[in-house]
């Protein structure tokens, strides 16, 4: 009877000591559950306290640059503005020194153009005195040039017409010459032609054909080259004289 009491007492325990162990997994599942929640809260909490705290930096960088940016823009205002200023005063003071300068300039123009006017005025004077002189001093110069190549060219005239007379009496000296002498050599010319003539027919009558036929074309060769050295001579004796 005690075995059934001793296994049910056992089956009690080991499901009391189920519930337990299921409890405590239970407990312990619950607290980890709560530990990681709050460590999440923890943790959420830090992030958004890093996250405001990047912002807060953020908007203070934004500020910062606005102020800055505020500050450089206002101080380049004013001194843009001052240099705006200065500088239409340098232009107004440039405008005055350069009308003045200009006034002194027309003054000191009008003043050395009536000098140089003056002074041309003055040179052109002496350039026409001078060209007068010149002018005078030309013409009489011309005249005496003149006068000189007048009595040279009466000089010279004479000369060539002298020379020309001398030279027709000598042209004609030496044509009636020339002449002469041509009728003496064609004369002798013709002697020696009829002479030659009848010693070629006497050759031609007592030779052959072929032998008369050689000796003519070496008589005509030879009356064509004494008729050529007869002109010949008479040309150069003309070009001599």
């Amino acid at each position: 009877m005690l075995l059934p009491f001793y296994l049910e007492r056992w089956k009690l325990y080991v499901s009391e000591n189920k519930q337990l162990n299921q409890m405590k997994e239970t407990a312990w599942l619950f607290h980890r559950e709560k530990l990681q929640r709050l460590s999440f809260y923890l943790w959420w909490r830090m992030m958004d306290h890093h996250r405001e705290n990047r912002l807060a930096e953020r908007l203070a960088v934004i500020h910062s640059d606005q102020r800055m940016l505020l500050h450089y823009w206002c101080c380049w205002h004013v001194q843009t503005t001052d240099c705006l200023e200065e500088r239409e005063k340098e232009a107004t003071a440039e405008d005055f020194f350069r009308h003045q300068l200009l006034l002194k300039c027309i003054r000191f123009w009008k003043k050395s153009a009536a000098d140089q006017k003056a002074g041309r005025d003055k040179e052109i004077q002496a350039i026409r005195h001078w060209y007068r002189f010149c002018l005078l001093r030309t013409w009489s110069a011309w005249q005496q040039y003149v006068q000189k190549k007048q009595e040279n060219w009466k000089k010279q005239l004479c000369a060539d017409v002298h020379f020309h007379r001398v030279l027709l009496c000598k042209a004609l000296n030496g044509w009636k010459v020339y002449h002469q002498i041509t009728r003496q050599i064609l004369y002798k010319v013709d002697e020696k032609e009829k002479k030659w003539r009848f010693n070629l027919l006497r050759s031609l009558g007592a030779g052959e054909p072929g032998s008369r036929f050689k000796c003519i074309t070496d008589n005509r060769r030879t009356k064509l080259c004494w008729k050529q050295n007869s002109i010949l001579v008479l040309f150069i004796y003309s070009m001599c004289f």
